[in-house]
């Protein structure tokens, strides 16, 4: 807890989901607000989530940003870094 020295690459979880929809939109050329618009999720929700803010966002909101990238929520969530995410020192139940 707390020390992540020797981690080269520590990530918090939700900055994997922010990694993820920056990448995407970097691919297909959108602005947050571009994804906002065609996912039907509110800008501040997007922009909450995207500067770290929403540490945890909702299930229904990442399947509704994975639709506007035209993907599945599984297809959204199926990234390596994701899967090889180590819950080891997480201390939630």
């Amino acid at each position: 807890m707390g020390n992540h020295n020797n981690w080269v690459v520590y990530m918090e979880y939700y900055e994997l989901y922010v990694t993820r929809i920056r990448e995407l939109c970097k691919e297909r050329g959108f602005t947050i607000n571009k994804l906002a618009t065609m996912s039907n999720v509110k800008q501040s929700t997007l922009d909450n989530i995207v500067r770290g803010l929403t540490k945890n966002p909702r299930v229904k909101t990442l399947h509704k940003i994975a639709l506007a990238f035209n993907m599945t929520l599984t297809e959204f969530l199926d990234f390596e870094a994701l899967n090889e995410f180590s819950f080891e020192d997480d201390t939630d139940e």
